[in-house]
């Protein structure tokens, strides 16, 4: 018999149901953000067993997907390679004029020609180490259904609010002056009138000097391209290299070429 594991229903109200079917009857629905232990089901794979209520003489069955559960097994340590993160973007960038869909691109993540920018770089810095969560993800085999609702991955300015000190904590601002090979560069408009501050994100891979990085990047596309960086035109983050993590979220291996993605903890 597996073990018990702490759970969150995500997703919306969850029926729990008498057996691990959808057309078996129910004992109820779970309020979206309910707390409830789960553990696998022998034969059923897309399904967890639960207490309808934290009642022991009510067995329920609900549908995994929808329950942010902690499966990262314990003592895992997480850390981050800037490198690899750098290695993922080189080889998933090209030059091309704006509107031409990337032929180096990842076709798991989709095939956008607009509004990439945020998509890419998430891809490079899941390919560095970080793992995707509740807020931060792409829908691939593997990730809870739940997720897709609250996902910023592909939005540039909330989705950096949730890797930064008003989410994760993973990230951290640092001078322009001391960007490295493996940094995040947000374009940054104070001006913008529609308070949107954070405009465009790309990956540096090449240290700053004499004013500017070279930097990778979709929409548009670009492969070791020159940017100039001011204390007015951007804002640049780094990576910890050691990343606290809670269990709840999910490994995912991303080949530093070529498509893919396969999700670790499941």
């Amino acid at each position: 018999m597996s073990t018990w594991i702490d759970g969150t229903v995500g997703g919306g109200k969850l029926y729990c149901r008498k057996s691990p079917s959808t057309s078996a009857a129910a004992w109820g629905r779970f309020e979206n953000g309910t707390k409830i232990k789960v553990r696998d089901v022998e034969g059923h794979p897309d399904w967890y067993e639960t207490y309808w209520n934290n009642d022991v003489s009510k067995v329920g069955y609900v549908i995994r997907n929808y329950v942010d559960a902690i499966v990262m097994p314990e003592g895992v340590k997480l850390t981050f390679s800037p490198e690899n993160a750098a290695l993922y973007a080189e080889n998933h960038s090209e030059d091309t004029v704006s509107g031409k869909l990337c032929s180096n691109r990842n076709k798991t993540f989709g095939n956008a020609t607009t509004n990439d920018c945020a998509n890419f770089v998430s891809q490079c810095l899941c390919a560095g180490g970080l793992p995707m969560f509740n807020g931060w993800s792409y829908p691939i085999s593997g990730i809870p259904a739940g997720w897709k609702k609250t996902s910023k991955w592909s939005l540039t300015e909330s989705g950096m609010n949730k890797l930064s000190l008003s989410g994760k904590g993973w990230i951290t601002e640092i001078p322009y002056t001391k960007v490295d090979r493996g940094d995040i560069i947000y374009t940054y408009k104070s001006s913008n009138a529609d308070g949107k501050k954070y405009t465009h994100v790309t990956l540096a891979v090449t240290p700053y000097k004499d004013g500017s990085c070279e930097v990778c990047g979709h929409t548009y596309n670009q492969n070791h391209a020159t940017k100039k960086l001011t204390a007015s035109n951007c804002k640049c983050y780094r990576v910890k290299s050691d990343l606290p993590v809670n269990r709840a979220e999910r490994r995912v291996l991303l080949p530093l070429e070529g498509d893919g993605a396969t999700v670790i903890d499941q």
